[in-house]
C-alpha cells in the first residue's frame, strides 16, 4: 500500500481536504485531550461526509473512504506536539483507536447509536476493502461491496413491503480488516451495549465480502485460521476464540429473509458448510454428514461463515448474544454477499473488460439487495 496508491484513491472531492484539515487543526491544540477530541472530531466528520458522498451524491464507492483514511492515520502516528505537550506511546494509540472509531461510524467515548423511538433498531457492519496486494491473488483496485452497503444504509429508515405501520432504522460501522482491532476486544466493546445492554436493538446483521452467492450463514465456529493475513500483513496468531461453543447458529429469520429477498426456500450447502473434529481426531465436515448443524463433540476448524474475520465477526457477535440476557430478543447472524467483480463479470456476460460504469451497477444491485434482506426480516423482529 504505497503513498502513491493512497492519495491516488484520497483525492475524491469531497474527501480530498480532510488529511490536510486534520493536520491544521492539531497545530493548536494546547494537551493531549485537546487532540483527542480534536482527531475525533474530525474522525466523525469524516465519516459523515462519506455518508452524504453515499447517499445524496450517489457515489457509493468505498475505497475513498478506506485509503484516505489511511492517510489520516499516518499523520496521526507521526504527529508531534513539539513542546505544548508530552504525548506517551499509549496515548498515540488512544489518539489513533478514537480517530478510527469515529470515522467508521461509531460514537466517540461513551456516547451510543441515537435511534428513533417506536421502530425497529437494526444494526449492521461491513469491512473494509481487503486482498490488496498487488498480484494475482489481490489488487489495491479492490472494493468491498459490504463496507459500500453501510455507508449507503447507515441511517436509512425502512418500511415492511406487507406491513405499512412497520417500521426499522438501519445503522452501521465498517469494521477493518486488522486481527489486532479484534484481539483488543474492539467489537466486544462497540456491540456488547447493543446486544446485551438495558436498551438492545432488534437484529444486529455482520456483513462481509464472500464469494459468488448471497448467503445467509447458519453457523459460526470457535476458530480463526493462523495462516490467513490481514490488511496490515499479519498473521492470525491464535487459532481459537475467547471461551464459548464450538459451534454457534445464528438466529436471524432466515427463512423469511430467503424466501421473501432471495426467492429461495432453503438454505445452499455454502451455507451450512462447516469443518471439525471429533475426539478420535476423525475429520468431519458438512460434505460428509446428513446433520444441518455439526454435530455435539467437534472442535471447530471452520463455520459457515470461514475462517477469517468474516466468521469471528459472526461468532463474537454470536456470543455477546447467548451470554447475555436478551438471547432470544435480539436476532443475531451473518450475511456473506458476493465480490463486485464476480457479480459484475456475471451480471455482464464475462466481458473482456470490466468498465467502472459495470463495477457501480454491480455495486449498487448488492447494496439494494442487502436492504431487501433487511425488509424481509422486520416482521419477524
Amino acid at each position: 500500500m504505497t503513498e502513491v496508491t493512497a492519495s491516488r484513491f484520497a483525492n475524491t472531492p469531497s474527501l480530498a481536504g480532510y488529511p490536510s484539515g486534520l493536520a491544521h487543526a492539531l497545530t493548536r491544540v494546547p494537551s493531549f485531550l485537546s487532540a483527542e477530541s480534536v482527531s475525533n472530531w474530525w474522525g466523525s466528520r469524516f465519516w459523515e461526509q462519506a455518508r452524504i458522498i453515499a447517499q445524496r451524491q450517489g457515489n457509493t464507492d468505498d475505497r475513498p473512504l478506506y485509503w484516505t483514511r489511511l492517510r489520516m492515520r499516518q499523520m496521526l502516528r507521526n504527529f508531534n506536539p513539539g513542546t505544548r505537550f508530552s504525548m506517551s506511546t499509549a496515548q498515540r494509540e488512544q489518539l489513533i483507536l478514537g480517530f478510527e472509531n469515529a470515522s467508521r461510524g461509531m460514537p466517540t467515548g461513551n456516547g451510543r447509536l441515537a435511534w428513533i423511538p417506536g421502530v425497529k433498531k437494526i444494526l449492521i457492519s461491513g469491512f473494509d476493502p481487503f486482498n490488496l496486494a498487488t498480484n494475482d491473488a489481490g489488487s489495491n483496485r479492490n472494493s468491498n461491496a459490504s463496507g459500500a452497503a453501510v455507508l449507503a444504509l447507515d441511517g436509512k429508515v425502512i418500511r415492511a413491503s406487507n406491513s405499512p405501520d412497520l417500521y426499522g432504522q438501519i445503522q452501521g460501522v465498517v469494521l477493518p480488516v486488522t486481527f489486532n482491532y479484534f484481539d483488543q476486544g474492539n467489537v466486544e466493546r462497540f456491540f456488547g451495549p447493543y446486544i446485551k445492554g438495558d436498551n438492545p436493538v432488534d437484529m444486529v446483521m455482520t456483513i462481509s465480502q464472500g464469494r459468488d452467492e448471497f448467503e445467509l450463514e447458519e453457523h459460526a465456529s470457535r476458530f480463526r485460521n493462523p495462516l490467513h493475513d490481514d490488511n496490515e500483513n499479519e498473521l492470525g496468531g491464535s487459532a481459537v476464540l475467547s471461551d464459548g461453543p464450538e459451534f454457534i447458529d445464528s438466529s436471524l429469520p432466515r427463512a423469511r429473509m430467503r424466501r421473501d429477498a432471495l426467492n429461495r426456500d432453503h438454505a445452499i450447502p455454502e451455507e451450512r458448510e462447516y469443518l471439525g473434529y471429533d475426539a478420535k481426531g476423525n475429520k468431519v465436515s458438512s460434505s460428509n454428514q446428513r446433520h444441518r448443524r455439526p454435530p455435539a463433540g467437534l472442535s471447530a476448524r471452520k463455520g459457515s461463515g470461514g475462517d477469517f474475520l468474516s466468521n469471528e465477526v459472526f461468532y463474537r457477535t454470536s456470543l455477546l448474544r447467548i451470554s447475555g440476557l436478551n438471547e432470544r430478543t435480539v436476532k443475531v447472524g451473518h450475511l456473506h454477499i458476493p465480490v463486485i467483480r464476480r457479480y459484475a463479470n456475471e451480471r455482464n456476460n464475462n466481458p473482456d473488460v470490466l468498465t467502472p460504469r459495470m463495477m457501480d451497477q454491480a455495486r449498487n444491485e448488492i447494496i439494494e439487495k442487502v436492504k431487501d434482506l433487511i425488509v424481509a426480516a422486520l416482521p419477524e423482529l
